[in-house]
This record gives structure tokens, C-alpha cells and sequence, in this order.
């Protein structure tokens, strides 16, 4: 039985130090299971041999693989809970999001709270829990540079949903940066964990879940009317247009009081003062999917509102005019804007014929 010196063991703690064992209780009981190893080795061979031996007993992951299964065992029942919560909030933010998207097609009211609460629960919640249990988990540095890089293409792409459902700038920067880091981690985690058997399946069904989110996110983001359905909004906008000019000059032509149809003009002339500040051009054609953000619409909504007040105050002394009503435009496509209050102009035309 051999003996070890004290300039030896001194290495062997040093040694253990420099291989990544930072715990010091941990430190001890290697360096006495190392110690007790070499001593009970009774042949001549040198230190540095039977020391290489006793290293290669711990397995491919040496020592720092010792330190990594010490702490994940250690933390094991505040990992699960971090898993438990990480589903839990993923889940409740899916469901915000499907329920969402449904509400938002069938036009229901309760769609756009549905899609920002699930986004900011996503955001906030399931995509830090997720990517931290990922990097917890990973006992390599390239698994934990994956796990890091897919939580920074997470984040990016529920922001930039998120800046692009509200209409805030910068939105277009985030998705930009959410597809380039996308299309470096996506095959980098499903390769990563492909390698490994026992995360084979669960890396290729995560890639697959991951694909679909971000699709789906982007679809939500990128929101356009179908063709047809621009087509068919163009046409009832043109057919208003044409209604609205034919009442015009049929109020112009007719014996109404002079009061009436300056009135009338100075309000279609705000209405259309209005519009022209938040739609130019093609912008103001409806359907064409461009929003309006709600920077501008509360301006715009002041003065119309202040039109139809001044409105019903001049005709007030009619005994056949219905006071209009205006209803406040929410946030929506140029166009809508457009084609409402020219319906609203029409109103005020038909009350004034009566």
C-alpha cells in the first residue's frame, strides 16, 4: 500500500480546483476518494499514471461532469417547479393566443386583450422559465450557448408580435432580428439534441412546436385582408363615394336654406380635412391593410367629434333633424376610416333632405 506525499496531495486539490470543481464540500470528498484510490494501488507505477487512471473512472465528462450532476440534483425539486410553472404559463398563453386569433376572425369583441395578454404571458412568463430549466439542464457550454441563444429568438419574436399587434415602432427591426437568429438556432437545437438519444425525440418535437409558435406569431403579425375581400371593400367604397356625390347635388339643387347646406359643406369639409391627415393616397383606399395607430386616431376622433357637435348645433332650429351620433373609431385600417365617416357624412345628408 501506498503512501502519498503532502506535495501530492496538494496537486491532486489543485488539480481538482483547475477541472472546474468549485464546491468545497464536493472538493474534499474527491480529493479523499482520489487520495484513498491511489493508496490502495500497491504496484510501482508512477504517481502521474495511477492519477491519470483514477481521472478516467469518473467517465468522459471528468470532473466538471461530477460538479454539473452535484448541482442538478441539488436543485432538482426547484427545477421541477420551474418546469410545472413553465407549463402551466405556456399553456394558458397558447390557449390566449388560439382564443385570440378565433375571436379576431369572427370579429368578436375580447380579441385584441386575448392576444396582448397571451403574448406579454408568453413573453414574460413561459419563454425565461423554459430557456432557464433548458440552461440549467446543459452540462456542455455549447448546450448552454443554444439554450441562451434560443431565449434571446424567443423574446424576439413575441416583442416584435407584440410591437406589431399594438402598431409601435420598431416592430419590422424586431421580426428581422427574430428570422436571422431564428434560422441559426432552430437546426442548431435540433442537431445539438439529435445527437443524443435520449433527447432525440424531445428536440425534434420542441424544433417542430417552435417552428409552428413562431409561423403562427408571424401570421398574427403580418395580418392582411384576402383579395377578394379587398376587392369587394373597394367596390362598396366606391359605390358611397358615388352615392354621397349624387346627394350633394341633389341637396344643392334643392330649396333647402342656404344655413343647411353651408353647414353641411363646412362638415364634410372637416370630416375631410380629418381623414386627410391620417390617410394619403393609396393609404386611403379600404382594405388595404395599413393601420392606424392610436397616436393618430385620438386627434382625429376629437375633431370629428367636434364636426358633428357643431353640426347638430347649427340645424338644432330644424324640427326634422336627428342629431347625429358618432361613435369613436378604434384602431383599424385606413380605409374603414375612411368609408365610415363618409357613411356619417351620408347620414347628415339624408337627416338634412328630410
Amino acid at each position: 500500500m501506498r503512501s502519498l506525499s503532502d506535495e501530492q496531495i496538494d496537486f491532486i486539490a489543485d488539480d481538482i480546483r483547475i477541472r472546474g470543481v468549485f464546491t468545497q464540500s464536493l472538493q474534499e470528498d474527491l480529493l479523499d476518494h482520489i487520495c484513498c484510490f491511489i493508496e490502495e494501488q500497491d504496484d510501482e507505477r508512477p504517481f502521474e499514471e495511477i492519477y491519470r487512471r483514477a481521472l478516467d473512472a469518473f467517465g468522459q465528462q471528468g470532473l466538471q461532469g461530477i460538479q454539473d450532476e452535484t448541482l442538478y440534483l441539488v436543485n432538482r425539486p426547484y427545477l421541477t417547479k420551474m418546469k410545472k410553472i413553465a407549463y402551466l404559463s405556456g399553456g394558458l398563453s397558447a390557449t390566449a393566443l388560439v382564443l385570440g386569433a378565433l375571436f379576431k376572425v369572427q370579429h368578436w369583441p375580447g380579441a385584441n386583450v386575448m392576444l396582448i395578454s397571451g403574448t406579454l404571458l408568453m413573453t414574460f412568463f413561459f419563454i425565461p422559465y423554459f430557456f432557464y430549466t433548458q440552461f440549467t439542464e446543459q452540462t456542455e457550454k455549447k448546450g448552454k450557448v443554444i439554450s441562451t441563444l434560443g431565449l434571446i429568438t424567443a423574446v424576439l419574436m413575441a416583442t416584435g408580435a407584440f410591437f406589431k399587434l399594438m402598431h409601435w415602432p420598431g416592430a419590422t427591426i424586431l421580426i428581422i432580428a427574430f428570422t436571422f437568429f431564428f434560422l441559426i438556432f432552430l437546426p442548431l437545437y435540433i442537431i445539438n439534441g439529435a445527437r443524443n438519444p435520449l433527447t432525440r425525440l424531445s428536440s425534434v418535437s420542441n424544433g417542430f412546436l417552435f417552428a409552428c409558435i413562431g409561423g403562427f406569431m408571424m401570421l398574427l403579425s403580418f395580418q392582411q385582408p384576402s383579395k377578394a375581400v379587398t376587392d369587394s371593400l373597394v367596390i362598396i367604397e366606391q359605390n358611397q363615394t358615388q352615392l354621397l356625390a349624387k346627394m350633394k347635388d341633389q341637396l344643392a339643387n334643392s330649396d333647402a336654406a342656404s344655413t343647411t347646406k353651408q353647414a353641411l359643406e363646412q362638415f364634410v369639409a372637416s370630416c375631410d380635412q380629418s381623414v386627410s391627415t391620417i390617410a394619403t393616397d393609396d393609404a386611403a383606399t379600404i382594405g388595404n391593410g395599413l393601420p392606424v395607430s392610436n397616436e393618430q386616431l385620438a386627434p382625429f376622433n376629437t375633431r370629428i367629434s367636434d364636426a358633428v357637435s357643431t353640426l347638430n348645433t347649427t340645424m338644432a332650429s330644424n324640427p326634422n333633424w336627428t342629431p347625429l351620433k358618432y361613435n369613436m373609431i378604434e384602431r383599424t385600417l385606413y380605409g374603414s376610416v375612411k368609408f365610415q365617416v363618409m357613411q356619417l357624412e351620408t347620414e347628415a345628408y339624408v337627416n338634412a333632405m328630410k
